[in-house]
């Protein structure tokens, strides 16, 4: 998993994804 490629937890991961999306910096199908 990338979270674990980084060195950073899950929840992390998770919340910084979840920024990324606010920001429409990205976009997560599902």
């Amino acid at each position: 998993m990338i979270a674990s490629i980084l060195n950073i937890t899950p929840e992390t991961f998770s919340r910084v994804m979840q920024k990324l999306q606010n920001a429409g910096l990205i976009t997560v199908n599902g």
